[in-house]
């Protein structure tokens, strides 16, 4: 509870910054934000269980966006960091949450903060953005809040423990309505595009603190349902076929990393719903690894786009060519979200693939073979971004973005060797009731 109260004290603290100095709003709120968050990972860490992963997770990438915002944006960035804060306090706070209505009102501060971070850039792309996620978000939530009220009225309790007891229809309405912001296949059409849309620092904590953190929820709520299980197992299968297949028709690298993020949430839920104890604690962790790859990665797609003015693989061809931190920070990024050695990501692809084996060959041999499919398209994206003949580019303007990421990477590669310091952190309890509890 304390890790709450930290939260919601950084979110009112960023608040009263709005009434500062022009010339010191934004340097107060950057310094509370990151206290903040700074205060989640140390409490994060000493909390080795599910509810620590997801603060770790989310508190890491939200230091990172902040920090790197202030080299990618212009205006604003207070309010950014609002919306950061708001949307990693409240994806901590489900962590935590055992009751219903703490559920509902995290998400729905979760869902606002997506929202207006998809139209912070006020652009028409971005306003097309935020249309469509407004409208499957308000159809998420209102299929989710139905859900927790059926089963309220079923089992007499909010406690996420009760939701065990609840008939099927309850557990899927619950899982339409949090599917949605867990991209769950076919739900997550709103993703590419508000992935792009939104500010690159603000994507990646919307993949992580959101769409990231509606996967474990799931988790949490219904997914020990049977019924609920074999649904989540078809259409997660059918996600990670389709998000792949999409990264071969994108060439704009937001979206490439965007779809990417849409392939790591339905991995995790196509391992939740395999019920395999193996698969399921490296998908936390998978979680976490994967977290601090695509954050590297939207960061660096963010400082490319502010540099050279476009974010298209095709007009960026060459562009890290003999511009060694920049090629050396994609090759990290980009075969992070891959999952290679020595990338702790590698750990996640491994043994989920090895823990579907286990418990469905046909769905382990699927995830094998969309694996295997996303190999050309990150290293074809990856190979035209550092490899040319002509001079090199220019170094950037905005280098915090490469000290962001370039720290992003070093923690990737260093936890390779330490995951089994991870696997506390991924250990679940379930309760007699089936419903996660420790």
């Amino acid at each position: 509870m304390f890790a709450e109260y930290v939260a919601l004290a950084g979110i009112v603290a960023v608040s009263l910054t709005q009434i500062a100095p022009r010339r010191l709003r934004d340097w107060a709120a950057l310094a509370i934000g990151v206290a903040t968050l700074a205060s989640l990972l140390y409490l994060s860490v000493l909390e080795r269980s599910l509810a620590g992963l997801v603060g770790l997770t989310v508190s890491l990438v939200g230091i990172a966006s902040l920090v790197s915002a202030f080299g990618l944006l212009d205006v604003g960035k207070s309010v950014f960091t609002l919306l950061v804060l708001a949307a990693c306090s409240s994806s901590t706070i489900l962590a935590y949450a055992t009751d219903a209505v703490v559920v509902f009102i995290a998400w729905e501060i979760l869902s606002l903060s997506v929202l207006f971070t998809a139209g912070y850039t006020k652009s028409e792309d971005s306003a097309s953005a935020v249309i469509k996620y407004l409208a499957a978000c308000s159809a998420g939530s209102l299929l989710l809040l139905t859900g927790l009220a059926l089963a309220f009225a079923e089992t007499g309790t909010t406690t996420l423990a009760g939701l065990a007891e609840a008939s099927p229809l309850a557990k899927l309405l619950v899982l339409a309505g949090a599917g949605v912001e867990a991209a769950l296949f076919p739900l997550g059409f709103w993703l590419p595009d508000v992935y792009a849309a939104a500010p690159e620092p603000g994507a990646a904590v919307i993949s992580s603190a959101a769409t990231g953190v509606a996967s474990i929820l799931l988790y949490r709520m219904v997914l020990a349902d049977a019924l609920v299980g074999r649904v989540v197992a078809v259409l997660a299968s059918l996600g990670v076929v389709v998000s792949v297949a999409h990264m071969y028709k994108e060439s704009d690298l937001r979206r490439v990393v965007a779809y990417s993020s849409m392939f790591s949430s339905n991995a995790m839920l196509l391992a939740f719903s395999s019920k395999n104890s193996l698969a399921v604690s490296t998908a936390l962790i998978y979680y976490l690894a994967h977290s601090l790859s695509k954050t590297s990665a939207f960061i660096l797609a963010g400082g490319l786009r502010r540099d050279f003015g476009h974010s298209s693989v095709q007009d960026l061809r060459g562009v890290a060519y003999g511009w060694g931190a920049m090629k050396l920070n994609l090759a990290l990024s980009l075969l992070g979200v891959l999952g290679v050695p020595p990338l702790v990501s590698f750990w996640g692809d491994f043994y989920i693939a090895v823990g579907l084996l286990e418990s469905s060959p046909t769905l382990g041999v699927l995830f094998l073979l969309t694996l295997i499919a996303l190999v050309p398209v990150i290293l074809s994206v990856l190979f035209m971004l550092v490899s040319g003949t002509g001079e090199p580019r220019r170094d950037s303007s905005t280098p915090v973005y490469l000290a962001v990421s370039t720290a992003l990477n070093v923690l990737a590669v260093a936890l390779f060797p330490l995951y089994s310091w991870l696997q506390p952190y991924a250990v679940t309890v379930r309760g007699p009731s089936g419903v996660y509890e420790g």
